[in-house]
């Protein structure tokens, strides 16, 4: 009999042991997808322009209006010198 009871504990703790490891590599996985998918996403851009009046000529000081639809955001930024 305790022979029988060593016997189950070995091969308990054997299968433990393999789901054990295969939840561990299944997690490793889930958060190495999880975090690609984080860094890919950006949160920066770049407006060039350049603010004229009808004749060609550069407003400078113009307020510019920048409004992202998706997050709900607003900036208003004034030109420079360049228009």
């Amino acid at each position: 009999m305790k022979r029988c009871g060593a016997i189950r504990k070995t091969v308990w703790t054997n299968v433990l042991g393999y789901f054990g490891r295969m939840m561990f590599r299944l997690s490793v996985l889930l958060l190495a997808f999880c975090l690609t998918h984080l860094v890919a996403q950006e949160s920066r851009g770049t407006i060039v322009g350049t603010v004229s009046d009808s004749s060609g000529a550069v407003i400078a000081g113009a307020n510019v209006e920048v409004l992202n639809v998706e997050m709900g955001t607003k900036a208003v930024l004034s030109t420079n010198a360049s228009g």
